[in-house]
């Protein structure tokens, strides 16, 4: 089988480095925009889109009888978009991760398989996206067998949903020291900007960031 493979974030790493283990298919990785129509020459049995941050045209995720797979670490439709981790901890939604088919809308696909994860309040951005990392990896394993067999089935997503962009993010890394803030969301607002190495938030005071 052919599997045309976009990435690559961490967790693509480690999905791409079980399916080689395998040793069962045709691999083939990309992870530059500039790459995407090359997919049409591959004619791919599938695609799997791990941490690939460009949107793909309809008529590449058409092409493969398998489909067009995206793994997401929140549980759409919540948090679709950027920063997933991110935003279920400031607005305190269910933390989890989704597997689901790809089409035209961004995060919008029928959902694949999902799990559910509880959170603790040591928790930051980085430490809740690496127990993510671990549960997405979990759940590919379990799957992968019937996604690959072409037997897996999948649910369309609910209407309840959240949606956020890059510039979302940015936009609120500044911290306004004259606001009027609860403790808890300012430590919660603290907790979803903590992700080494980034410096996310920051002040400015006097002239100085």
């Amino acid at each position: 089988m052919k599997i045309v493979f976009l990435g690559l974030n961490d967790t693509g790493e480690k999905v791409l480095d079980y399916l080689k283990g395998l040793n069962q298919d045709e691999i083939h990785l990309l992870t530059q925009k500039n790459e995407i129509e090359r997919i049409l020459k591959m004619q791919p049995d599938i695609i799997l889109s791990v941490g690939f941050r460009h949107i793909i045209p309809q008529e590449i995720l058409n092409l493969p009888p398998l489909g067009a797979i995206n793994f997401h670490k929140s549980l759409l439709p919540l948090n679709r978009g950027a920063n997933p981790v991110f935003w279920t901890i400031l607005e305190g939604t269910q933390a989890g991760v989704s597997i689901h088919f790809m089409d035209q809308g961004i995060d919008t696909g029928p959902i694949i398989a999902q799990a559910e994860i509880e959170p603790e309040f040591s928790d930051n951005a980085k430490t809740l996206y690496g127990k993510l990392d671990s549960l997405q990896i979990k759940l590919f394993k379990e799957h992968w067998p019937k996604i690959r067999n072409g037997s897996i089935k999948s649910t369309p997503q609910t209407k309840i949903k959240s949606y956020h962009q890059i510039e979302d993010l940015k936009r609120m890394r500044k911290i306004d020291l004259l606001s009027k803030t609860r403790i808890s969301d300012f430590i919660n607002f603290l907790r979803a900007m903590t992700f080494p190495p980034f410096q996310n938030a920051y002040v400015e005071q006097n002239g100085k960031k």
